[in-house]
């Protein structure tokens, strides 16, 4: 709570083990502090949160400690230390802890490596693109071997081609470390390209969660509220239907199977790909006359699809 107001509310979800969690939401739904209250870094009233089993609530000033200390973080702005060099900014958690100048070099000269930078490490921060500067933070949240990596907004400050090499880098973390992600954005694109797992936080709580397919796929409202899909007006005595795919293949046979039953006229044809699926979204224009019996087939087909604008006469 700010002031007595209720930022996140009756908030659950699991995060298994190895896998890429997102978190998306609207600016101010509490993303952020999701976030913080993860880390022992904000505090809250009520509920529990457990990472790797234990309570965060319940820990003391050495616990928490020792709990950041498995959780590393990057955010929007990188929050490099300007006056210090890529390698010393990348040594700096090791600094903390007390790990030895053999240590830190060693550790350090290997994640720069692992995010492409070895040749950057006496670089300054003002040197370098938006994009490196993610790198260099990516690495310095790597070097205490936590077990949880927390995203705040991390490619919302860089360019679509650069976030998409942000992702990708996060994505081969992921695979080669085992490491827990927990992606905090806006962005739908960075949701769709390497989680496993999402959640929509909407009013201080999340409406819905599950794998990636199932919550795009879905026509739940928090997710229709959050989503910018086309707009079209049906003619008169006619309905347009939204209906969504998951392959190519599908997609095409709905087309030709459905023309043998009913008339109709495709609007708009879309789409979109997450972990390796591609998502299609069909408007198709029908009489609505025809409506019951279009709708009967796409659900034997196991199909989802809503009406997006209709004129009975």
């Amino acid at each position: 709570m700010y002031n007595g107001v209720s930022i996140l509310n009756d908030v659950t979800a699991n995060i298994p083990r190895g896998s890429i969690f997102g978190v998306i939401g609207q600016s101010g739904s509490g993303k952020s502090t999701l976030l913080r209250c993860v880390n022992g870094l904000e505090k809250f009233n009520g509920g529990a949160i457990y990472v790797d089993g234990v309570s965060v609530g319940d820990m003391d000033k050495s616990a928490l400690r020792q709990l950041r200390k498995n959780i590393g973080m990057i955010f929007q702005d990188f929050a490099l230390l300007e006056r210090k060099t890529v390698f010393e900014n990348v040594c700096l958690p090791m600094e903390c802890w007390n790990y030895s100048p053999n240590e830190k070099k060693e550790k350090a000269v290997s994640l720069l490596k692992r995010v492409g930078l070895e040749n950057k490490m006496y670089a300054m921060p003002r040197e370098l693109s938006g994009g490196q500067k993610q790198r260099v933070a990516i690495a310095r949240a790597l070097t205490l071997d936590p077990k949880v990596l927390l995203c705040d907004e991390a490619t919302s400050a860089l360019d679509p081609q650069i976030t998409e090499s942000i992702l990708d880098l996060l994505a081969d973390i992921n695979s080669e470390l085992g490491l827990t992600i927990m992606l905090v954005t806006h962005e739908m694109e960075a949701v769709k390209r390497i989680c496993d797992r999402v959640a929509i936080l909407s009013g201080g709580n999340i409406p819905l969660e599950g794998t990636v397919s199932d919550v795009f796929m879905s026509e739940h409202y928090a997710l229709v509220n959050l989503v910018k899909t086309p707009r079209f007006q049906a003619e008169k005595g006619k309905t347009i239907l939204r209906i969504s795919v998951i392959d190519n293949e599908t997609q095409a046979d709905v087309l030709y199977t459905l023309a043998k039953i009913v008339s109709y006229r495709l609007v708009y044809a879309g789409m979109s790909a997450f972990r390796g699926k591609i998502q299609g979204h069909l408007y198709l224009e029908i009489d609505y006359a025809q409506f019951l019996e279009t709708s009967a087939y796409l659900r034997k087909r196991g199909l989802v699809f809503r009406e997006e604008d209709k004129k009975i006469c």
